[in-house]
């Protein structure tokens, strides 16, 4: 079997109403960390259903691998990863290291990949990845940033369809123990909560303070509370009540994010866990490091459609590690997923698809309606 044909498909999608933020939040900036040196990811969610996604269909001895990349890719990257798989046998291919880099445009070829190859022998993609060791992924809710009110609105929202975590989006100015208050109220102890400020809590002293000010309630996670070079206060963070955790995002290359500051956070001792988000094979090899740790992680994500979602299940079932919820929550978010069929939800579970390759099917008419240019032949 050789690949011998991709077409990129550019998509824009819209966002649901009031699924990201409070109206009265004017700046949705949570993406401007400090590592941020540029307006790669400039305006967050608010702006996703303005940043062109490209779905891929790789054309192969009658068979359609499906793919899916993340926003704001470069057109010459795909390019040149279609050139390194045209013609090439996928039984050659190492699926474990496709032979182009790590970026934001390698996750939407693996999944073309794994796809043709799981349809080939009639196996699901987790079975490719090594075999999966549960049957469903637990989930978070999410929201984005929130007036105290709302984020327990929130909150009850996910509660009243199955969900008992919820991760919060938050900066610098957020009232955070307000939103824990007012979540407590309105969802009582059983609803945990996960903030990720996105290193903008400022210094040790200043997340200290913000961590006292909520260990009375039922926060489970801060994600990158401070900057994430600074691991020595991430250690002396360590104990102070919630799980102190690292988020790994290999698609975030632009922001010099790579595999071994996993390695440097371990070495360190400066984290409870991980967050990673990145391509099936690279995310197992991550989730394996923490399970050599002996830490727990889940899966992070990109507010996606559903061939990446389904990528994710997939990867997030095959990890030992992988059992803090998870954040698959395009569909909340996004008004369409493009598939014939959703991703099947049971409250906070996921089930893992089972049939050959990703087990999903494109739903062509949506992908015309979304369509927001002309196909591009890569590699050509």
């Amino acid at each position: 079997m050789k690949i011998e044909r991709i077409v990129a498909t550019p998509v824009k999608t819209e966002t649901r109403a009031g699924s990201i933020q409070s109206a009265a939040i004017q700046e949705d900036d949570w993406s401007k960390s400090p590592d941020a040196k540029n307006n790669y990811f400039s305006g967050g969610t608010a702006q996703i259903h303005t940043l062109t996604k490209y779905i891929l269909r790789a054309y192969c001895d009658g068979a359609v691998g499906l793919g899916e990349t993340y926003r704001k890719v470069t057109v010459a990257h795909l390019h040149r990863n279609a050139k390194a798989l045209l013609g090439v046998p996928l039984e050659q291919l190492d699926t474990k290291r496709l032979p182009f880099p790590v970026d934001r445009e390698y996750h939407g070829f693996e999944l073309c990949v794994f796809d043709l190859l799981g349809k080939e022998i009639g196996w699901p993609m987790h079975r490719l990845l090594g075999g999966r060791c549960r049957e469903r992924v637990e989930c978070s809710y999410w929201s984005g940033r929130r007036t105290p009110e709302e984020a327990g609105q929130i909150a009850f929202e996910g509660q009243q369809l199955g969900f008992d975590c919820i991760k919060f989006k938050c900066n610098q100015d957020d009232d955070v123990a307000a939103w824990c208050r007012e979540i407590e109220s309105r969802c009582g102890r059983n609803m945990r909560i996960t903030l990720d400020p996105n290193q903008r809590w400022g210094d040790y002293d200043t997340v200290r303070a913000r961590l006292r000010s909520i260990e009375k309630y039922n926060v489970i996670v801060v994600e990158d509370p401070l900057d994430r070079t600074r691991l020595e206060d991430y250690r002396r963070l360590r104990g102070s009540g919630p799980a102190i955790v690292r988020h790994v995002a290999l698609p975030y290359c632009e922001h010099g994010q790579r595999a071994e500051h996993a390695l440097d956070a371990l070495k360190a001792e400066a984290v409870d866990g991980f967050n990673f988000n990145g391509p099936a094979a690279p995310f197992l090899r991550l989730a394996e490091l923490a399970e050599l740790a002996g830490l727990p992680c889940w899966h992070g994500s990109e507010v996606d459609l559903g061939i990446l979602e389904a990528g994710y299940v997939h990867a997030a079932a095959c990890a030992q590690s992988c059992i803090w919820p998870s954040d698959i929550f395009g569909h909340l978010v996004r008004t369409d997923d493009l598939l014939v069929e959703p991703l099947v939800f049971e409250g906070k579970h996921v089930r893992v698809p089972d049939g050959p390759g990703l087990g999903i099917a494109l739903n062509e008419a949506v992908l015309e309606a979304c369509h927001c240019g002309p196909d591009i032949v890569l590699g050509a």
